[in-house]
C-alpha cells in the first residue's frame, strides 16, 4: 500500500506478506451402467440408451463446506459432419425443465461428502474413440463465520470525527461549563451509532462451476436390425404368424441364429405354457 502522510510529505510504503493455499474443492466421477449385453462389447452401439452415473465428490478440507445446485451433461460440439455425438433422454428429467440437468437442490457437501445421479443418454452415430459430452456442476461455498464483515469502531483520533455534527453540537450545549466532557459524550454518541449500524452485507458470489469431459468413448453401428410383425391380436388354437426380418450390416458375412422363448403365465396357481 503507498500512501502520504500529510501534504508535501514524501510517499509512504507499507507492504505485508501472506501464504495462500488452494486446494480443490470439488471431483466428479462417471460410470456407465452396462446391460450384460453391452458389457460384452468393448465398445457402444448407436441408438442404444446409456445410462451414466454421476457423482459429485467433496474433496476440500473440513471445515470447508460446499452448496452442490446441479449437475449436468452436455452433448459435445456439434460436427460439421454429422452433428452431436449423443441425443439426451426427454423422460430421465432431473427436476430443472431443463433437459440433461438433474437439481442437487442445493445440498450441503463436507469433506469426503457424495452427490450421485443417472443420466440416460443414446450415441448418436458411429465414431472412433472421442468424448461424447461435458459433465458440468454447479456449486458455491457456505461461509464460514470467521469471513463475516462486522463493523468497526472508530479510532481514538477519528471519534470526533465519525460524530455528526448535530450531535457534536447538542454535547458541547448540555455542558458549557465542563468542556472536557465534549469528547467523552462524543465518543459514547459514536459507540451507539457505530452498534446500531446494521452489518455491511456480503456482495452475492456467483456460482462456481466444474466441467470434465466423458472420457473418449468408440462408438460403432449396430450389427443387425431386427424387425418383428406380428398382427395385433389372435385366435386361441390357431396358429400366429410372425414376421423376423434381419438386416445384416456389419460389412462381413454373419451366421445369424434366432429363437423364440416361449412366454409362460401363471393363472390359478398353475403355469401354462404358450406355444411358439
Amino acid at each position: 500500500m503507498r500512501y502520504r502522510p500529510a501534504d508535501g510529505a514524501p510517499p509512504q510504503t507499507v507492504s505485508a506478506t501472506f501464504g495462500l493455499e488452494a486446494v480443490a474443492a470439488l471431483e466428479l466421477r462417471s460410470t456407465l451402467l452396462l446391460t450384460a449385453v453391452q458389457q460384452r462389447q468393448p465398445y457402444l452401439c448407436a441408438g442404444q440408451p446409456v445410462r451414466l452415473l454421476t457423482r459429485a465428490c467433496c474433496v476440500a478440507p473440513p471445515p470447508v463446506r460446499l452448496l452442490l445446485h446441479s449437475l449436468r451433461l452436455e452433448p459435445a460440439a456439434a460436427e460439421a459432419e454429422g452433428g452431436p455425438l449423443l441425443r439426451l433422454d426427454p423422460a430421465a428429467g432431473g427436476g430443472t425443465g431443463i433437459l440433461g440437468e438433474h437439481s442437487a437442490g442445493g445440498i450441503e457437501l463436507r469433506a469426503g461428502g457424495e452427490y450421485s445421479a443417472v443420466f440416460t443418454f443414446v450415441p448418436a452415430r458411429p465414431v472412433a474413440a472421442a468424448s461424447l459430452g461435458t459433465l458440468r456442476a454447479s456449486w458455491g461455498r457456505v461461509e464460514h463465520p470467521a469471513t463475516t464483515l462486522l463493523p468497526l469502531a472508530p479510532e481514538a483520533d477519528d471519534e470526533a470525527a465519525a460524530v455528526p455534527p448535530t450531535l457534536a453540537g447538542r454535547a458541547v450545549d448540555a455542558h458549557p461549563a465542563t468542556p472536557s466532557a465534549a469528547p467523552a459524550a462524543a465518543a459514547a454518541a459514536a459507540a451507539a451509532a457505530a452498534a446500531a449500524a446494521p452489518a455491511p452485507t456480503l456482495p452475492a458470489v456467483p456460482a462456481s462451476e466444474v466441467s470434465v469431459p466423458l472420457p473418449p468413448t468408440e462408438v460403432r453401428g449396430e450389427d443387425f436390425d431386427v424387425c418383428l410383425e406380428l398382427p395385433a391380436e389372435g385366435r386361441l388354437g390357431t396358429l400366429l404368424q410372425i414376421q423376423l426380418r434381419v438386416t445384416n450390416r456389419s460389412g462381413t458375412l454373419q451366421a445369424p441364429r434366432s429363437c423364440f422363448l416361449e412366454n409362460i403365465i401363471t393363472y390359478n396357481s398353475r403355469p401354462m405354457t404358450h406355444d411358439p
